[in-house]
């Protein structure tokens, strides 16, 4: 069984992956991102880079938002979630997933673009 989206794949192809750079010891395409991004927090388990700055002012603190992500495993060319194909995202999933006051995304402009990179908590 391949499992839902290519994940099974997905996770075999990381893990081949992984084995790889430990034979390699070269920085991993991952590492490269986090080189440019900018700490959100101060402990480097959020980063972020705006690769399009916004338009108009700021979005309010208390503002809704529509906001589509991918999420993407480090060596996958394939999001392994992806809400870009829908025309309004459940924003109850983008909740569950970043939560707007720990990512710094309040002070996003308006049609801002950017790129996360969130570790998984220690």
């Amino acid at each position: 069984m391949s499992g839902r989206n290519g994940l099974v794949s997905s996770i075999r192809r990381l893990i081949s992956a992984e084995e790889r750079l430990r034979r390699t010891h070269s920085t991993s395409p991952f590492e490269q991102l986090r080189q440019q991004m900018s700490d959100v927090l101060g402990d480097q388990g959020i980063l972020k880079e705006v690769i399009q700055p916004g338009d108009g002012p700021p979005v309010p603190e208390n503002a809704s938002v529509i906001a589509h992500y991918s999420g993407f495993l480090e060596y996958s060319d394939q999001p392994f979630e992806t809400t870009t194909n829908l025309k309004y995202p459940p924003d109850d999933e983008v909740r569950k997933r970043c939560d707007a006051g720990r990512t710094g995304a309040g002070s996003d402009d308006h049609e801002e673009r950017r790129v996360f990179s969130i570790s998984p908590p220690a």
